[in-house]
């Protein structure tokens, strides 16, 4: 079962719509000043999408290595942010991740 939780600040659903166009490091900065600033379970899923963002960038220019350490602890602090999921659909990128 998930929890809905908060809603998203528009920055964040700014970030979500720059991950969907593959555009990874943006989704990074978009997300990162809305993290900064969060505690808890909401921190933790916040951050969980910038990792497994910035190793899709990683990926992107063949940096496979940095891709793996990092997607592997976004997966972990996706998996800590449950069961709030904020509408997103995070067994999708869990498993994505994995």
């Amino acid at each position: 079962m998930t929890e809905k939780g908060p809603p998203l600040p528009d920055l964040i659903v700014q970030g979500i719509e720059k991950f969907n166009r593959r555009e990874f490091f943006e989704c990074h900065e978009t997300i990162e000043a809305v993290w900064i600033n969060e505690e808890g379970a909401v921190r933790d899923l916040y951050q969980g999408i910038i990792q497994v963002a910035v190793a899709c960038h990683h990926i992107q220019h063949g940096n496979h290595r940095g891709a793996a350490n990092v997607i592997v602890r976004g997966r972990h602090k996706l998996e800590d942010s449950l069961p709030l999921d904020c509408g997103i659909d995070l067994a999708g990128l869990i498993a994505q991740a994995e």
